[in-house]
Protein backbone atom coordinates (compact mmCIF):
# COMPACT_ATOMS: atom_id res chain seq x y z
CA UNK A 1 0.00 0.00 0.00
CA UNK A 2 1.57 3.64 -0.84
CA UNK A 3 2.30 6.24 1.64
CA UNK A 4 -0.93 8.63 1.64
CA UNK A 5 -0.11 12.06 -0.07
CA UNK A 6 -0.67 15.36 1.04
CA UNK A 7 -3.18 15.69 -1.67
CA UNK A 8 -4.97 12.77 -0.84
CA UNK A 9 -4.29 14.18 2.89
CA UNK A 10 -6.43 17.10 1.79
CA UNK A 11 -8.66 15.17 -0.19
CA UNK A 12 -9.60 13.43 2.55
CA UNK A 13 -9.81 16.19 4.70
CA UNK A 14 -12.30 18.12 2.41
CA UNK A 15 -14.21 15.05 2.39
CA UNK A 16 -14.43 13.96 6.17
CA UNK A 17 -15.82 18.26 6.56
CA UNK A 18 -18.18 17.07 3.33
CA UNK A 19 -19.92 14.41 5.98
CA UNK A 20 -19.64 15.63 8.76
CA UNK A 21 -21.67 18.78 7.58
CA UNK A 22 -24.01 16.94 5.84
CA UNK A 23 -24.92 14.49 9.18
CA UNK A 24 -24.82 17.73 11.50
CA UNK A 25 -27.21 19.61 9.07
CA UNK A 26 -29.10 16.35 8.83
CA UNK A 27 -29.72 15.24 12.39
CA UNK A 28 -31.71 18.33 13.58
CA UNK A 29 -34.04 18.53 10.59
CA UNK A 30 -34.65 14.65 10.99
CA UNK A 31 -35.53 14.73 14.80
CA UNK A 32 -37.26 18.13 14.22
CA UNK A 33 -39.60 15.69 11.68
CA UNK A 34 -39.68 13.61 14.67
CA UNK A 35 -40.88 16.15 16.99
CA UNK A 36 -43.04 17.62 15.23
CA UNK A 37 -44.73 15.94 11.97
CA UNK A 38 -47.31 18.58 11.75
CA UNK A 39 -44.80 21.59 10.76
CA UNK A 40 -43.40 19.35 7.76
CA UNK A 41 -46.92 17.56 6.72
CA UNK A 42 -48.43 21.08 6.23
CA UNK A 43 -52.01 20.31 7.42
CA UNK A 44 -52.44 16.84 5.69
CA UNK A 45 -53.53 14.31 8.02
CA UNK A 46 -50.88 11.61 9.13
CA UNK A 47 -53.06 8.88 7.35
CA UNK A 48 -50.20 6.24 7.03
CA UNK A 49 -47.52 7.23 10.45
CA UNK A 50 -44.82 3.99 9.61
CA UNK A 51 -44.13 5.99 6.05
CA UNK A 52 -43.42 9.07 7.82
CA UNK A 53 -41.64 7.74 10.77
CA UNK A 54 -39.74 5.39 8.64
CA UNK A 55 -39.07 7.49 6.21
CA UNK A 56 -37.59 9.88 9.18
CA UNK A 57 -35.57 7.25 11.24
CA UNK A 58 -33.92 5.91 7.96
CA UNK A 59 -32.52 8.93 6.79
CA UNK A 60 -31.85 9.38 10.38
CA UNK A 61 -29.77 6.26 10.40
CA UNK A 62 -27.82 7.71 7.33
CA UNK A 63 -26.99 10.60 9.37
CA UNK A 64 -24.98 8.20 11.65
CA UNK A 65 -23.40 6.54 8.17
CA UNK A 66 -22.55 10.22 7.13
CA UNK A 67 -20.70 10.35 10.43
CA UNK A 68 -18.94 7.36 10.10
CA UNK A 69 -17.67 8.36 6.39
CA UNK A 70 -16.21 11.55 7.96
CA UNK A 71 -14.47 9.62 10.69
CA UNK A 72 -12.11 7.84 8.30
CA UNK A 73 -13.01 9.18 4.39
CA UNK A 74 -10.30 6.88 3.10
CA UNK A 75 -11.57 3.74 4.91
CA UNK A 76 -15.30 4.25 4.19
CA UNK A 77 -14.31 5.43 0.49
CA UNK A 78 -16.71 2.99 -1.24
CA UNK A 79 -20.02 4.21 1.00
CA UNK A 80 -19.74 7.64 -0.34
CA UNK A 81 -21.15 6.41 -3.96
CA UNK A 82 -24.23 4.49 -1.85
CA UNK A 83 -24.77 7.57 0.07
CA UNK A 84 -24.78 9.84 -2.97
CA UNK A 85 -26.34 7.24 -5.16
CA UNK A 86 -28.80 5.66 -3.14
CA UNK A 87 -29.64 8.41 -0.33
CA UNK A 88 -29.17 11.84 -1.84
CA UNK A 89 -30.30 11.54 -5.54
CA UNK A 90 -32.76 8.85 -5.14
CA UNK A 91 -34.28 11.22 -2.79
CA UNK A 92 -34.27 14.15 -5.18
CA UNK A 93 -35.74 11.90 -8.08
CA UNK A 94 -38.55 10.64 -5.84
CA UNK A 95 -39.57 14.46 -5.00
CA UNK A 96 -38.78 15.52 -9.20
CA UNK A 97 -41.38 12.86 -10.11
CA UNK A 98 -44.12 13.15 -6.78
CA UNK A 99 -44.05 17.05 -8.24
CA UNK A 100 -44.07 16.64 -11.86
CA UNK A 101 -47.37 14.15 -10.94
CA UNK A 102 -49.26 16.49 -8.63
CA UNK A 103 -48.77 13.96 -5.34
CA UNK A 104 -46.54 16.42 -2.91
CA UNK A 105 -46.67 20.04 -3.10
CA UNK A 106 -43.95 21.98 -4.45
CA UNK A 107 -42.39 23.40 -1.19
CA UNK A 108 -40.69 19.62 -0.94
CA UNK A 109 -38.38 21.16 -4.10
CA UNK A 110 -36.09 23.33 -1.54
CA UNK A 111 -35.44 20.14 0.09
CA UNK A 112 -34.44 18.03 -2.90
CA UNK A 113 -32.17 20.97 -4.39
CA UNK A 114 -30.51 20.30 -0.63
CA UNK A 115 -30.26 16.77 -1.12
CA UNK A 116 -28.53 17.52 -4.84
CA UNK A 117 -25.85 19.83 -3.64
CA UNK A 118 -25.22 17.32 -0.74
CA UNK A 119 -24.72 14.54 -3.87
CA UNK A 120 -22.75 16.68 -5.90
CA UNK A 121 -20.32 17.33 -2.86
CA UNK A 122 -20.20 13.38 -1.68
CA UNK A 123 -19.32 12.08 -5.79
CA UNK A 124 -16.71 15.61 -5.60
CA UNK A 125 -15.22 13.76 -2.09
CA UNK A 126 -15.23 10.33 -4.16
CA UNK A 127 -13.09 11.66 -6.85
CA UNK A 128 -10.74 13.63 -4.36
CA UNK A 129 -10.15 10.58 -1.83
CA UNK A 130 -9.28 8.19 -5.15
CA UNK A 131 -5.88 7.08 -4.76
CA UNK A 132 -3.26 9.24 -6.69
Amino acid sequence: MSKPTSLSRHGASIARWIFWIAGGYGVPIMIAMLAAPRLFLRGTPLSQPEYYYGFVLVVLAWQVVFFLIGSDPIRYRPLMLIAALGEKFAFVIAVIVLIATHRIVIDWAGAAVVDALLGCAFLIAFRLTRSP
